[in-house]
């Protein structure tokens, strides 16, 4: 559902919220690897920012983060009612996250990068579904 495109790395990563996976090839689609599958939920939107990738896990309602080179799965925020993807900004130590949707207005909250409360950023958005931050 989510899919991030690393041309520094020679890489992509996407989403597969239905097999409960996120995976990562080259930029020419070979070399398929699985990278997190254990402690994946449903993932949707996905962000892949620095060591680490980011995601809205639809299973549990939380954003997630889990380190490229593998390592625990930790939750950085819960609570979510619909959750729909995750962005970070270039240089940023704020996480964003739409909530919400088909029946909801969406609501864009603020989570620090290591964790901590979600923060709702005042104004309805409508029914957003994915985030996009341009440098």
């Amino acid at each position: 559902v989510g899919l991030q495109v690393i041309p520094a790395e020679g890489k992509m990563y996407w989403s597969e919220e239905s097999l409960n996976r996120i995976r990562r090839a080259n930029l020419d689609g070979s070399n398929i690897e699985n990278l997190i599958v254990t402690g994946a939920g449903k993932p949707r939107g996905i962000e892949v920012y620095g060591e680490s990738i980011y995601w809205a896990d639809r299973d549990s309602q939380t954003v997630r983060v889990r380190a490229k080179a593998g390592g625990a799965v930790i939750t950085l925020a819960s609570g979510f009612l619909f959750v729909q993807d995750v962005g970070i900004p270039e240089g940023s130590d704020t996480i964003y996250a739409i909530d919400g949707g088909i029946s909801q207005p969406g609501v864009l909250y603020t989570i620090p990068i290591n964790g901590g409360a979600k923060t709702p950023l005042p104004g309805l958005m409508g029914s957003p579904k994915h985030l996009v931050f341009v440098p």
